[in-house]
């Protein structure tokens, strides 16, 4: 049997002639490995399995993820309670349809997201359970190319609303404040009347 090892995410990734196995050192548990396999069989050790359990290369490790937790591992939302909040709201759409924060994301769904103006149509082609660094969590997912023209589209149509929009050279004093607060009375004064 012959292997490679690797550090990268923490789930199991299908190659081909080969399969990539979590392994976790047991002198630093906190650091996730990948062990490469060309042979039948892969011996493997992780937290959430038994010790020295066996798999054929042939199959993947089963691994069910919520999306919401999903969400938040590819790093789409800062905290779980946001992503399944957004979830909820309606604001994630899997296929085209509104889902549950409980449902399993599976690898090759088209999943819809929008936060605030910003929306992303994605592929999952992964799936992980822990949270990594940006640049692993990129590995996630593929943004589809309409996705991204129409993201640099919207951003651009925003930068030209804001550019007519200056911000002052300094914070107003209290001469500049009182102005202030009599224009905005007046104005609350005609619209009274």
């Amino acid at each position: 049997m012959t292997f490679s090892r690797f550090a990268g995410r923490c789930h199991w990734k299908k190659q081909p002639e080969r399969l990539a196995v979590c392994v976790t050192d047991s002198k630093k548990s906190y650091l996730p490995f990948f062990y490469l396999f060309d042979n039948a069989e892969a011996v493997y050790r992780c937290p959430s399995m038994k010790m020295n359990d066996t798999i054929p290369s042939g199959q993947q490790a089963p691994l069910a993820v919520r999306i919401d937790k999903w969400l938040w591992v590819a790093r789409f939302f800062k905290t779980r309670s946001l992503a399944a909040q957004a979830v909820s709201g309606g604001k994630v759409q899997v296929g085209g349809n509104r889902v549950k924060s409980s449902r399993v994301a599976q690898i090759g769904e088209v999943v819809r997201i929008r936060r605030g103006e910003i929306e992303y149509t994605i592929t999952i082609l992964a799936l992980s359970s822990c949270r990594r660094p940006a640049a692993e969590a990129r590995l996630l997912y593929e943004e589809t190319a309409q996705s991204i023209q129409l993201r640099l589209e919207s951003a651009a149509m925003r930068s030209l609303l804001n550019a007519g929009q200056s911000l002052p050279a300094k914070r107003p004093d209290k001469r500049d404040r009182r102005k202030i607060r009599e224009f905005i009375r007046k104005d609350n004064s005609i619209v009274e009347d």
